[in-house]
């Protein structure tokens, strides 16, 4: 578990270094990029046949009330 764990954590970082590198490049804000790469990986995980279930109920958790 531990091994996986250290493989994503790399994966994630090295996805970001790349969507950064590309934002220098392009001129575009590297925000922008990683907000249009994070709603494109969606229907690209879901068409592959690959789910990340338990992300939505992650980011409830830490995220604060106050939006009720």
């Amino acid at each position: 578990m531990i091994y996986s764990a250290i493989l994503v954590a790399s994966v994630v970082s090295l996805i970001a270094f790349a969507i950064e590198r590309f934002s220098r490049v392009s001129g575009v804000p590297s925000v922008i990029v990683m907000i249009a790469t994070g709603l494109a990986s969606r229907p690209l995980l879901k068409a592959t046949g690959l789910a990340l279930d338990g992300l939505e109920s992650l980011f409830l958790s830490l995220v604060p009330l106050a939006w009720s």
